[in-house]
């Protein structure tokens, strides 16, 4: 949206459950680099910092994937606490949670980096074994101030297995080949959290069916029951 500005990301992105999924990267970078870095209107919608307008349609023509990968990539962050969603009859509007850990340096890097450097080339500090030690002590703090740069995304939970290895890790077997294109059917018709929705429905039921979870979807479907009705406790 806007050419001006950086973004800054730290190396730890790479811990990112998702980060071996190319659909999930490139959404991500897309909203990050497309994030107002100030506050702005952008056709008529009051933006903060952080804020970006997105289409979901122009976001998966941009990108080169379906509408379903963008809304299921969408759901995936939201869940992953990345981002928090504002639908109006025009736009979505998408707000990076945590937008200042992608921004400039702080004072306090600034200043841990200064105190290293002063460290190495002053002649009157302690010797080389000392100012090693304090090089890696201020490695170490800055490093343990990063661990929280992605935030809840480097936390294992469900929503990072495949389909697949959950449907199996919760049946306690394996998926039959009939059961796994049912599967792939559903993950072509619905979206992935609302698939993930059903099957935690169908095993708080005791039903270890795929055939099952299918109905409860169709069912859904039917009702426009949709994955916020779920997380707000409807049925």
């Amino acid at each position: 949206m806007q050419p001006n500005g950086f973004i800054k990301i730290h190396r730890k992105l790479r811990e990112w459950k998702y980060y071996d999924v190319p659909n999930m990267v490139a959404v991500w970078l897309e909203l990050l680099l497309r994030a107002s870095y100030e506050g702005t209107t952008y056709r008529g919608v009051e933006l903060k910092k952080g804020q970006v307008v997105f289409g979901r349609k122009e976001l998966a023509e941009t990108l080169g994937l379906s509408e379903q990968n963008i809304r299921t990539c969408i759901n995936k962050l939201i869940s992953a606490n990345q981002i928090t969603i504002e639908t109006t009859n025009r736009f979505t509007v998408a707000t990076i949670v945590k937008w200042e850990e992608y921004q400039f340096c702080n004072d306090n890097d600034n200043q841990q980096n200064n105190q290293i450097s002063n460290q190495q080339v002053t002649s009157n500090q302690p010797t080389t074994n000392q100012q090693l030690t304090t090089i890696k002590k201020e490695k170490k703090d800055k490093k343990d101030k990063n661990n929280t740069f992605i935030g809840a995304c480097v936390q294992d939970d469900v929503w990072s297995i495949p389909l697949l290895s959950l449907f199996e890790e919760e049946f306690g077997r394996t998926i039959s080949s009939n059961e796994a294109m049912l599967i792939s059917q559903m993950e072509n018709d619905y979206d992935d959290l609302l698939i993930r929705y059903a099957l935690r429905e169908a095993m708080t039921r005791g039903k270890k069916s795929v055939q099952y979870i299918d109905r409860i979807l169709v069912d859904w479907k039917q009702r426009d029951f949709t994955t916020k009705d779920y997380e707000e406790g409807k049925r």
